[in-house]
């Protein structure tokens, strides 16, 4: 079965949006935003002290809701995912949740500031801050280092316990493709990634999984972020004339690196390419000549008209409650953050730390996203390898390679 489009979640927009300075904060500003349709209030009791059965629990969000126009429609769409999930959840659940909204304006400091009225609501979770400086700030104002932060959207993490993202770049890809490579008995192997802190990272699960399988890096190349032309890197590895080679890349650089591929002289000694997610990503497979993409074995982590995955569920419960069309997966996001932390509420969890455990053990999870999971400390999805023919995607089976 063949799939013409695949989801990639697109980084690039998620790093533009949360490294963008945060515009002039509106005077006065608000000091918090609550959700309109939040439930009763939580009675007042000591942080960490286990509820009423009867008190609705607590999840506090921290979004931009104000400031930057681009932030604030970001901040707008990632909280109605959020609300969706919190309906469904109060529909069905004897453990009803209140959503409390705070504006952070885009601004880390803020961020940080409105940390201090969440834990004296008792909130037993904070879905965001969005972008990295503010995770990073409402971690710091934490009183309590069992409150769980996940945030939708920040493609990075500050170093600390309970902290989590759902748009940072996982190794899990790199792991199955090394596993993918020995067994179709391609133990000399190139690598070619450049030297960012992620791809760095996939080079190396890729690189010990090929070690421990008995497969040899015969050319380690990596190049500086931003090269448009690769010569001299993909000389080096036709030279070392490998079995297959794997490019962990942006859908950026596979646009620029997929037909040097040939040009350069790689594809002439017949090494097989293997490529990471941003090679089945859309723009790839609808802005490289499909003859340049031909055979390559890639991963990706959703397919959108699969019934394995949840998109065309989140699809229709969007666009039938909020009567538009869902534009991108931004709502998407927030929707399965939020359901990741409600369903450790739905079994009774009602403490920071009990929702907090609960949350790192909890099994794999079919979301609108993909399929979801907590493993070595990280948030990450399920892979899913892939053959790129005729400009379409073609599921592998991981175990045959067919």
């Amino acid at each position: 079965m063949k799939f013409r489009k695949s989801f990639r979640f697109p980084y690039w927009l998620f790093v533009a949006a949360t490294c963008a300075p945060a515009g002039p904060l509106q005077e006065p500003a608000p000091a918090q935003r609550e959700d309109p349709s939040a439930g009763a209030r939580a009675e007042t009791t000591q942080p960490g002290q286990r509820r009423p059965a009867s008190a609705p629990v607590v999840l506090g969000v921290i979004a931009s809701q104000s400031g930057d126009p681009f932030l604030e429609k970001f901040g707008e769409q990632v909280v109605d995912g959020i609300r969706l999930a919190v309906e469904a959840h109060n529909r069905v659940s004897n453990h009803p949740v209140e959503l409390v909204v705070l504006d952070d304006g885009g601004d880390p400091t803020r961020a940080a500031a409105l940390v201090a009225a969440l834990e004296a609501r008792n909130a037993v979770a904070i879905v965001g801050p969005l972008r990295p400086e503010g995770v990073a700030a409402v971690a710091s104002a934490r009183r309590d280092p069992s409150l769980l932060l996940l945030s939708p959207t920040s493609p990075e993490l500050p170093a600390g316990s309970n902290l989590f993202s759902l748009n940072t770049v996982d190794a899990r890809g790199a792991e199955v493709m090394a596993e993918y490579a020995l067994r179709q008995g391609w133990r000399r192997v190139g690598l070619l990634y450049p030297e960012s802190p992620e791809y760095r990272r996939q080079a190396a699960v890729f690189r010990e999984k090929m070690a421990g399988g008995g497969g040899t890096i015969v050319a380690d190349v990596s190049y500086a972020p931003g090269t448009t032309t690769f010569a001299e890197q993909i000389r080096e590895l036709a030279k070392a004339r490998p079995d297959a080679v794997y490019i962990p890349a942006s859908e950026r650089d596979v646009r620029q690196i997929a037909p040097q591929l040939t040009y350069y002289g790689l594809a002439e000694t017949g090494a097989r390419i293997l490529g990471g997610e941003g090679w089945s990503g859309d723009g790839v497979l609808t802005g490289v000549a499909a003859r340049y993409l031909e055979g390559v074995v890639a991963t990706t982590v959703l397919f959108r008209s699969s019934p394995e995955f949840g998109w065309q569920d989140f699809v229709s419960l969007y666009e039938e409650s909020y009567r538009r069309s869902l534009e991108n997966p931004l709502p998407a996001l927030g929707y399965d953050a939020a359901r990741l932390i409600l369903r450790a509420i739905a079994e009774g969890h009602k403490t920071p730390r009990e929702v907090a455990r609960r949350f790192v053990e909890s099994d794999e999870v079919r979301g609108a996203t993909g399929w979801l999971s907590v493993r070595g400390g990280s948030l990450g999805r399920r892979p899913v390898l892939v053959r790129i023919e005729g400009g379409m995607l073609t599921p592998i089976s991981a175990h045959t390679g067919h």
